[in-house]
């Protein structure tokens, strides 16, 4: 079997990929941090995280559901509560 990695309670095994949009110095900076998550795949195996910085990118419309399971609304910010 080798390593995987659970999403969404469901294992993947490698190779994965994963699609971003957003601001890729951010994000890169982000995923390069030392001692981040990155860096023990890295230590554990140097050639199992590859990243490439596009200027393009077609994903897929996502298709899942909506709900929120474990965000809650903020407080209005005349709250006094929220002041605090």
């Amino acid at each position: 079997m080798g390593p995987t990695i659970l999403i969404n309670d469901v294992k993947i095994a490698s190779p994965v990929v994963i699609r971003a949009i957003g601001d890729a110095k951010t994000m890169m900076g982000g995923l390069n941090m030392p001692d981040g998550i990155l860096a023990n795949f890295r230590e554990f195996d140097p050639g199992m995280v590859q990243m490439e910085e596009m200027k393009t990118l077609r994903l897929p419309a996502y298709v899942g559901t909506t709900v929120r399971r474990f965000a809650k609304p903020s407080p209005p910010v005349s709250d006094p509560q929220a002041a605090r």
